[in-house]
């Protein structure tokens, strides 16, 4: 089995996120807000939803998160606070990730800014077709694809597809779903034996978070 930190890199490397309006009677912010990680469950208003992490599971802390987005933690807001103005400039922010350690499997959720690229027309299939194309043609991985289908996940609608890496016996999910003006991807990565159901039965639809418990890190 692969290594977390291999599949994440993968991920990370080439796969981006965009947003559409929730369909939950939510009111989006003016701006984009970080989620709050309280014990063991992230939630995110923004987003739209929650994930409980099953037991074995850690969140990655504010320092590795920034450093994902090649910057300091100092830069990175307070948990439950807008994105910062040096945050607001990168393409991809990334929010939350959450491993296993024991088995690799692995859920990040990311953003990806469509204005930045002059995107925010595209759908979420296109965006995923896109995604499958950076896949295929970064060659790094032999990878077999399933079809763009609909499906839902916290009371939303979101588009996704599986990609098997054949080699590794990892099978990779892509959920995105635009909000705003940015498309919210979801990927889960686990052993291809595994089932994908108890990943995405530890989201929930969003409910209010305590106001003062900052993310962990």
């Amino acid at each position: 089995f692969v290594t977390a930190g291999l599949l994440i890199t993968m991920a990370l490397l080439l796969c981006g996120c965009s947003i559409i309006y929730t369909a939950y009677d939510q009111v989006l912010p003016d701006t984009l807000t970080r989620g709050i990680i309280t014990d063991n469950v992230y939630s995110s208003d923004y987003a739209g939803l929650s994930f409980t992490a099953p037991e074995g599971w850690t969140f990655t802390t504010d320092e590795e998160l920034a450093a994902l987005m090649d910057m300091s933690v100092d830069a990175l807001s307070d948990a439950g606070m807008e994105f910062s103005e040096d945050a607001l400039k990168k393409q991809v922010l990334y929010d939350m990730q959450a491993t296993d350690a024991n088995t690799g499997a692995n859920v990040l959720l990311l953003y990806d800014n469509l204005a930045l690229t002059g995107t925010t027309g595209l759908s979420e299939a296109k965006y995923l077709e896109t995604t499958i194309k950076q896949l295929k043609d970064a060659d790094v991985y032999e990878y077999s694809f399933g079809e763009i289908t609909e499906t839902q996940l916290c009371g939303q609608s979101y588009q996704m597809f599986k990609a098997d890496m054949t080699d590794y016996g990892v099978s990779q999910y892509y959920y995105a779903r635009k909000v705003g003006k940015y498309m919210l991807c979801i990927i889960i990565s686990l052993s291809s034996s595994g089932d994908v159901s108890t990943i995405t039965n530890c989201f929930a639809e969003y409910e209010a978070a305590p106001t003062d418990t900052a993310q962990s890190s």
